[in-house]
């Protein structure tokens, strides 16, 4: 009984750390709610903000968070003024109930972009995090 006790454990062992792995090699953004749905936001997914990101600020968050903190602002500024946004390239004008559900739907994009931008860089795998446990840099 003894012996099965101590399979038992190891095999408990080595599922934590195949867990603990899998959870941390998991698909990028996995940890951040998914962003709302927006017609003209094209079917926006994690996936495509980090690429975006590591292409066009070379993996900086600091500067997308920023841009996307300002529209923000702007849209609030807008909706508390009682005016209209209207996104010409659409043919969408938002006003009223329909602004400030905008205004909603920016507030979550927001906070799922620095959820993004918190998590550990996206592209860690099991090999290579086989690799610096071995101590051996990439």
């Amino acid at each position: 009984m003894k012996k099965m006790d101590n399979r038992f454990r190891i095999l408990a062992g080595g599922l934590a750390v195949v867990a603990a792995i899998a959870g941390f090699a998991g698909p990028a953004g996995a940890a951040c709610p998914p962003f709302p749905d927006v017609p003209w936001w094209q079917n926006l997914s994690h996936k495509k903000v980090i690429r975006y990101v590591e292409r066009k600020h070379d993996g900086k968050w600091d500067p997308y968070v920023a841009k996307w903190d300002r529209q923000l602002e702007k849209v609030e500024d807008i909706h508390k003024r009682g005016s209209i946004v209207v996104i010409k390239s659409k043919g969408v004008r938002l006003e009223g109930k329909k602004l400030g559900d905008y205004v909603e739907k920016l507030k979550q994009r927001v906070s799922v972009i620095r959820c993004l931008a918190a998590e550990p860089k996206a592209g860690a795998t099991k090999s290579s995090l086989s690799f610096k446990a071995n101590g051996a840099s990439s």
